[in-house]
């Protein structure tokens, strides 16, 4: 059986610590629960690439939008601005995950996102 795919969006100005806590969670091995696969996780953002964070580090962020296609949960870290609207795309992409049944999860400023 695959691992349930875990996909967490990753903006620009994103802070650490939520990815953080979230990479800990779902991305680290876990050899100790005798699991092959913990999780298949999938960092990604509305273009591919690399993005800055908090603190003047970089982030190299694989994934563009297809990471939703097949995610079985989608993690919001927070949102850029909670006074703007999110980006189209990216609102787009949620409601079709949501549509076929993933959960969509938000962590801090992500809520204004859903």
């Amino acid at each position: 059986m695959d691992p349930h795919k875990v996909a967490v969006h990753a903006y620009e100005g994103i802070a650490a610590f939520e990815l953080g806590v979230v990479v800990e969670v779902f991305a680290l091995p876990r050899p100790e629960l005798d699991v092959e696969r913990w999780y298949d996780f999938a960092l990604f953002s509305e273009t591919p690439g690399r993005l800055n964070a908090v603190g003047g580090f970089g982030l190299d962020v694989p994934h563009g939008l297809e990471a939703l296609d097949d995610a079985g949960t989608v993690i919001l870290l927070g949102s850029p601005d909670p006074h703007r609207d999110p980006p189209a795309a990216l609102v787009d992409a949620l409601r079709a995950a949501h549509g076929r049944g993933a959960r969509l999860v938000s962590i801090c400023s992500g809520a204004f996102v859903l």
